[in-house]
């Protein structure tokens, strides 16, 4: 019989790769986006003063803070692959509000109210999500118990992309929790813990199938951490956290590799058309 052909990869080889990578990357970001992005360090207890409020006009459903737990590290989730990301908020009115007709708002995923893990990957993610104009346009229903939600892209003199719901659909159905089961016990099972979960995240990929995983209220209305989630969001952040170094070929300014997170700061052109 033939051995199974055997790859040998050295660490320098390793080193070497993600070198060239990081070159390819700055590269290419330098070209297409020239001025960088600049990033906050964030405490994960703080986040919601990091986010800031929420509008009093909004419904209690958006007003928030909610953990997105894509990698599973506290409930169920069977994503093929996930962001390095942590939470968000409606709090970014700077880039969008809340239209009480249509129900709908816009997201950035570089905005200020969105959270980033410290690693690597998350640092690489935001730059390439912040040269796409990358958000996400949440319509909900009436009730705020059910929200289609499409990627877009914001390429400038190209317009704004959405990507319809037929060729990738994500959505978010409110779950009512049964008090008599929630917040789960100690040694709850995963399955268990999902079903205390605020919202059951939900994605179509065609061809691949549906995929769920689930999100948290970590910071309620009040402002207050709800629990036992908030301490998990913070246990699952911290362990996030690489100390390695960061890539200054990357064009990112602010980063701080003790930061348990980040969120991204406006560009200087944006900063220089709100004055």
């Amino acid at each position: 019989s033939v051995a199974d052909p055997q790859i040998n990869i050295s660490l320098r080889q390793v080193v070497l790769l993600r070198m060239w990578m990081s070159t390819i990357w700055g590269w290419l970001f330098s070209v297409l986006d020239p001025e960088g992005i600049n990033v906050e360090p964030v405490k994960l207890a703080e986040i919601a003063q990091a986010f800031g409020k929420v509008p009093a006009s909004y419904p209690k459903e958006l007003k928030g803070v909610i953990w997105m737990d894509q990698a599973g590290a506290y409930a169920t989730a069977n994503l093929p692959m996930h962001m390095p990301t942590l939470a968000l908020s409606f709090a970014d009115t700077a880039f969008g509000t809340l239209d009480p007709e249509s129900h709908s708002v816009r997201q950035s995923l570089t905005g200020s109210a969105w959270q980033w893990q410290n690693n690597a990957e998350a640092y690489l993610r935001a730059r390439l999500m912040r040269v796409l104009g990358a958000h996400f346009l949440f319509q909900f229903n009436s009730n705020y118990t059910f929200a289609q939600i499409y990627p877009a892209l914001d390429l400038g003199r190209l317009g704004t992309w959405h990507l319809p719901k037929q060729l990738l659909s994500f959505a978010m159905a409110r779950q009512y929790p049964s008090p008599s089961t929630c917040p789960p016990r100690e040694q709850a099972s995963k399955d268990e813990i999902s079903s205390c979960a605020t919202w059951d995240r939900i994605s179509w990929i065609p061809i691949l199938g549906e995929y769920h995983y689930y999100v948290f209220e970590i910071i309620d209305a009040d402002g207050k951490a709800v629990e036992p989630y908030f301490s998990h969001y913070v246990k699952m952040g911290r362990s996030a956290m690489s100390r390695e170094d960061k890539d200054s070929r990357l064009g990112i300014q602010g980063i701080d590799a003790e930061a348990e997170s980040f969120i991204v700061s406006p560009t200087l052109a944006q900063a220089r058309a709100e004055l």
